[in-house]
């Protein structure tokens, strides 16, 4: 069966909007800013991603999780910077240009992304 519609879900929300985060840990240690964002992560959203990756599955809509894509073996692994070093997010829970190209890359040589 293929998929008539892409879902692309949920998007990462920090408690505090990555902008406002990351003035405030600037002169920390990469290791240090790293676990702010993860800290500041909302990670309630990983059961919404559970509830609608099961809800889509015999569906016609290709779910892609975006926790799958930019997080490790969960959600406590984020990239929270694209490959340029700026914040992955401009606001609550836009992905900025750049971020937003490397996920679609990802999400295509990952196979989450099937354009058929």
């Amino acid at each position: 069966m293929t998929a008539k519609f892409t879902s692309w879900d949920p998007p990462p929300f920090y408690v505090l909007n990555m902008p406002t985060i990351y003035p405030e840990i600037m002169d920390k240690s990469d290791e240090d800013i790293d676990a702010a964002f993860d800290e500041a992560l909302d990670a309630r959203l990983t059961s919404l991603d559970a509830q609608m990756a099961h809800q889509l599955t015999e569906t016609r809509v290709n779910y892609i999780s975006l926790f799958d894509v930019i997080c490790e073996s969960d959600v406590t692994l984020c990239s929270h910077f694209d490959t340029q070093g700026w914040p992955i997010l401009v606001d609550n829970s836009h992905f900025s240009r750049q971020a937003s190209i490397e996920v679609v890359a990802k999400a295509k040589s990952t196979g989450r992304l099937r354009l058929d």
